[in-house]
């Protein structure tokens, strides 16, 4: 019996398109899991940057079961490029850019200064083609490892023949995907297919970086609803000369009453949900728009060649210990946990972190190899990163939520000059009132636009399953629509809270809201909870100027 085993998909479709005057590059792409039951991605993340006529896209991909279930395959143009990114770049841009709550307090006569303050911050958390007459039913392009895949750009006659291909090689695709994959064959696209090598697991799942022809990207919704869940996170960082904003979906600027923030805004993603809900389902909010900053250029810096004498000189792992770089970087721990072993008990990525944490019985470890691996493998993609970072020095970090009956259409994005920065700064302050006996009787706060408000009136919203189960102000402030040049127009503002009743706030797309808790005990801040994944891989849509 032919032994099938389950596809974890995604597509990345670059076509061309004769649209009256304009031609079209697409990119589209879903998840799916066997050919009964579609899978959900739990957590993936999207940089894009333009430069040259060319979009350079990273993937963060999170999986968690069995390797012979994973998969990938990704509909391309056959000159697409790709190579593995950065663990170390997505743990950055949350960091960095993810958006904080700070509330400060006010002390009254008789109230305790209880260790309220905080400071919202959580460091530890955060081209042409021809018609394919002549071709075999399934052309491999070219086959290669790239670090734990097996990578192969393939190109079918059919979608049979490219299922007959995918089986044989130890993938299924999903029964009802044939609708979704017809398109891509009769436009002669190409496959990237990618599944883990022989001995590697899901914890050897890296990111994925792509290079392709395009100057205007796209979120490609429409096949992904197969597998999607509701209220689906959707993060996107765009690295350009401008802020980025959507152009075919509205903007949502959140209602800050309704965060709660007496824990840090830990409900911003139940917010941010509602908020789209109240706009149609279909927006998108600004987390950040502003400078890249230093830190970020940093942080992305190739391993300068001192450091990597250095490593070369190591002969054994209690020489880890004396390294001046730093042990906590994921990419360099990839390397190194394949090199050693980790004391009995403890996990690779602890032991990584902090070696000199635990005892460990000497190993042999070649330094030399070491420093070649980090040479050869996160040299290059940090230098390109480190090269993008500096020509685009503006981000862009849009978020969203979507549930599959809201993937209509496909968002498309492009830049605008004339905004402002938006910070991910958000502050408020506190004023608590006590009786004689120290009992806080009273708490109210300021926000930053300086409305205030007691917190016994206001509940912060709070969705489950889908539905907003809890809170009795409006999400959404100010919901508009961005334009690629001037300033926006405003479609709604200052909602009618009467209509904003728990009993009546249902989301317009039964979605569900996801919060993550932090392995390290830090309290659950904004910045952990966007790492709550796309399903969607995010492609292009480039739009060129038609020959008069």
């Amino acid at each position: 019996m032919k032994r099938k085993f389950n596809l974890f998909l995604s597509f990345l479709l670059v076509l061309t398109l004769e649209v009256i005057h304009t031609n079209m590059a697409y990119a589209c792409g879903g998840f799916f899991c066997n050919a009964l039951q579609p899978v959900n991605q739990n957590a993936e993340r999207i940089v894009f940057a333009r430069e040259a006529g060319k979009i350079y896209m990273h993937v963060q991909i999170n999986y968690v079961g069995p390797p012979v279930d994973f998969g990938w395959i990704l509909p391309a143009p056959e000159d697409v490029e790709t190579s593995l990114s950065s663990e170390a770049l997505f743990g950055a841009l949350d960091r960095l850019y993810g958006p904080y709550f700070k509330l400060s307090y006010e002390y009254g006569e008789n109230c305790a200064q209880i260790l309220y303050e905080t400071d919202g911050d959580c460091p530890n958390c955060a081209p042409s083609v021809d018609d394919g007459s002549n071709q075999q039913p399934v052309q491999v392009l070219s086959r290669e490892n790239i670090g734990p895949y097996d990578r192969a750009i393939i190109k079918a006659q059919s979608v049979q023949a490219l299922r007959d291909w995918l089986d044989q090689n130890q993938f299924a695709v999903p029964q009802d995907i044939d609708s979704k994959l017809q398109p891509y064959i009769d436009l002669n696209s190409a496959f990237v297919v990618i599944k883990l090598l022989a001995g590697q697991d899901a914890g050897d799942i890296v990111p994925l970086a792509l290079t392709f022809g395009g100057d205007r990207p796209s979120i490609p919704l429409k096949p992904t609803a197969i597998a999607a869940s509701n209220d689906m996170g959707v993060i996107v960082h765009f690295l350009d000369t401008d802020r980025a904003v959507p152009v075919n979906y509205q903007h949502v600027q959140i209602n800050e009453k309704a965060i709660d923030w007496l824990s840090s805004g830990s409900n911003y993603a139940s917010v941010v949900s509602q908020a789209i809900d109240e706009a149609g389902g279909k927006a998108f909010v600004t987390d950040y728009a502003g400078a890249v900053g230093e830190q970020l250029q940093n942080l992305m810096q190739p391993y300068r060649e001192d450091q990597l004498r250095e490593i070369e000189l190591i002969t054994n792992t209690s020489d880890l210990f004396a390294l001046s770089i730093d042990r906590t970087n994921p990419d360099y721990q990839r390397i190194l946990l394949s090199m050693i072993m980790p004391p009995q008990g403890v996990s690779a990525e602890e032991f990584a972190a902090c070696p000199n944490c635990y005892t460990l019985e000497d190993q042999a470890l070649d330094g030399m190899v070491l420093a070649e691996k980090i040479r050869t493998e996160i040299n290059p993609i940090y230098t390109e990163i480190h090269h993008l970072i500096s020509a685009l020095p503006y981000l862009t970090r849009l978020y969203s939520t979507l549930s599959p009956s809201e993937m209509i259409d496909d968002p498309l994005f492009s830049f605008n000059t004339d905004l402002e920065d938006v910070s991910n700064q958000h502050t408020a302050n506190a004023k608590l009132t006590c009786d004689a006996q120290g009992n806080t009787v009273e708490t109210k706060i300021t926000l930053s636009s300086g409305e205030s408000y007691l917190v016994q009136d206001v509940e912060p919203t709070v969705r489950q399953d889908g539905e907003t189960i809890r809170g009795n102000v409006p999400a959404a402030n100010i919901i508009e629509q961005m334009m690629e040049a001037g300033q926006p127009e405003v479609i709604s503002e200052n909602m009618n809270p009467s209509n904003m009743n728990p009993s009546n706030m249902g989301s317009s797309t039964n979605g569900s809201s996801t919060s993550i808790a932090n392995d390290d005990g830090c309290q659950q801040t904004p910045n952990s909870i966007f790492l709550i994944g796309m399903i969607a891989l995010l492609g292009l849509i480039r739009f060129r100027k038609s020959q008069s």
